[in-house]
């Protein structure tokens, strides 16, 4: 998605449990706001609302994600803009592999940034030792954006390629109660930029006990127009992510409904082009921004 919209966009949506012709309805919002040197964004309320649907059963999964998008400018000079994100995905299932492909359509009238799309790929291979399961593979993108930036200004046309590794690692401790960790390094490659080549590393630990499920979460390193989240969160922005740090909670109401909520902090750097003191500034500003996410997963 956007700057900070796509953020974690249709992310934090809800992962279906893959059951015998399941089928999940997700609903979400996310609520956007700036904190370190936020006087200085040109930018004032970020809003996100989406949906997540998926059917499958063990041997397929077929996900749809939809999700709109409205930011608010400061100043009265710059029109605010909306963009639709539409994410589609197929995963097919083995018992020792898998293998996953789609696409993430962007249509925004942000005339910075312009249109994009993100093909997307998996492959993923997995063993069991009893209960316990392994996991390991590599998320696959290519994007294409009709314009892009960087610190030597506003370009044309441009294609990123990213590939992030995984390593995942799931242990059950005890009857409804099991620990999933999982590392992920993304690399990005472009021409079309100055700096030609991006790398940053995040991990996540995630712990259920019977109804309730919590995720930690963090990463640093250098991100710029990344994929994140098996393509359905593209952060399609100008902005050089840096760091960040998050957490969510789950609580299943019963076999159909569940609540989700999220809270991340993200800090990164903006061009001071696109900041409001433009004759102060000549190097990019550090800012952070915080992403809430609230969500009503049904299924059956």
């Amino acid at each position: 998605m956007k700057p900070i919209h796509l953020l974690i966009g249709a992310s934090i949506l809800c992962s279906s449990i893959l059951y015998a012709e399941t089928f999940t309805l997700t609903r979400y919002d996310e609520l956007i706001h700036f904190h370190k040197n936020a006087q200085k964004s040109l930018i004032e309320h970020v809003k996100i609302g989406g949906g997540y649907i998926s059917y499958g059963d063990l041997d397929y999964l077929l996900e749809l994600d939809l999700s709109h998008t409205h930011v608010d400018f400061k100043q009265n000079y710059i029109n605010d803009f909306t963009q639709d994100d539409y994410t589609v995905l197929y995963s097919r299932y083995f018992p020792s592999f898998m293998y996953k492909f789609g696409l993430h359509v962007i249509n925004t009238d942000d005339i910075d940034l312009g249109d994009g799309k993100v093909l997307i790929g998996e492959i993923g291979k997995y063993t069991f030792h009893n209960k316990d399961k392994l996991a390991y593979g590599a998320n696959l993108y290519w994007s294409h954006y009709s314009k892009g930036y960087d610190k030597d200004g506003i370009l044309g046309n441009i294609d990123l390629y990213q590939i992030s590794p995984y390593l995942s690692y799931t242990k059950i401790i005890d009857k409804g109660i099991k620990n999933n960790i999982k590392i992920t390094i993304p690399y990005i490659n472009t021409n079309a930029y100055s700096q030609k080549n991006y790398y940053s590393i995040s991990a996540e630990d995630t712990y259920s006990y019977k109804n309730f499920s919590t995720k930690i979460k963090a990463y640093t390193g250098e991100k710029r127009t990344s994929i994140e989240d098996d393509g359905r969160t593209v952060y399609n922005t100008k902005d050089l992510m840096k760091h960040g740090y998050g957490v969510e909670l789950s609580y299943a109401l019963n076999y159909n409904f569940s609540l989700n909520f999220s809270y991340d902090m993200h800090f990164f750097e903006i061009p001071s082009l696109y900041t409001l003191d433009l004759h102060k500034q000549e190097h990019d500003i550090s800012v952070s921004n915080s992403v809430g996410i609230a969500s009503l997963t049904y299924r059956y």
